[in-house]
């Protein structure tokens, strides 16, 4: 409130129906528009061999961290096509392009989130809405370290897990979400520059109109793996 902003806060299932629309609508009464959408939710699900992770852990971690980003993509696109366009960033994970061991649910569903933000920038980029992920690596907190307890652990499970990350990889990460949706309003005004054709011929807007894809393809690479840049296979 000091610099000017304001904030809700809600609490829903963000992996239910019911809970994503909640989110959204929340936010469309206390703002009236949404432009931007940052995809964060999500829990890292158990740490098993395969042979023991049950279907409940696996939809319990895909529900929560993949189909969660895809209902309140769902919500908020409409929203956003009403706005004139937006942002979305999705936080996946390292994990997703790597892999790691005794987490398949998490590593499937940050891998899902990185396909669907590609799937998603093709076909929401004609409404001016730009979507990109940021794949981090692993950051000290508590959950990072209750799954294998100790450091010392001489548990094999203790040896999937990548060194934690200072605050500092959270100082790089807040800022690649930042400037994933910078590139997107930078995006947004490319083309809504080159919507005045009447100086230019109709290959010359081809050629910036795909500049601007171009341009949107570098945003979502870079943002990718900037973060997860000398993390550990998370």
């Amino acid at each position: 409130k000091s610099a000017g902003a304001s904030a809700i806060a809600v609490v829903a299932d963000a992996g239910s129906e019911a809970g994503a629309k909640a989110i959204v609508d929340a936010g469309l009464r206390a703002f009236d528009r949404i432009d931007t959408l940052v995809n964060n939710a999500g829990d890292g699900g158990p740490t098993k061999p395969v042979q023991d992770y049950t279907v409940d852990d696996w939809y319990y971690t895909v529900n929560s961290c993949l189909t969660s980003s895809y209902l309140c993509i769902r919500f908020a696109v409409p929203a956003m096509i009403a706005a004139g366009g937006g942002a979305i960033v999705n936080i996946a994970s390292m994990a997703g392009r790597r892999g790691l061991a005794y987490r398949i649910g998490y590593c499937s569903a940050k891998a899902g989130q990185i396909g669907m933000t590609y799937g998603l920038a093709l076909e929401l980029g004609r409404h001016n809405i730009t979507v990109n992920a940021i794949a981090p690596g692993a950051v000290a907190a508590a959950s990072t370290s209750s799954g294998c307890g100790s450091r010392s652990s001489s548990d094999r499970r203790c040896t999937a897990w990548p060194r934690p990350k200072t605050s500092r990889r959270w100082r790089r990460f807040s800022a690649a979400a930042t400037r994933a949706i910078s590139a997107g309003n930078a995006y947004r005004s490319l083309r809504a520059n080159l919507h005045d054709r009447s100086s230019r011929s109709p290959r010359t807007y081809k050629v910036l109109s795909r500049a601007g894809h171009l341009s949107e393809f570098l945003g979502l690479v870079f943002s990718c793996f900037t973060c997860g840049k000398d993390n550990g296979p998370w």
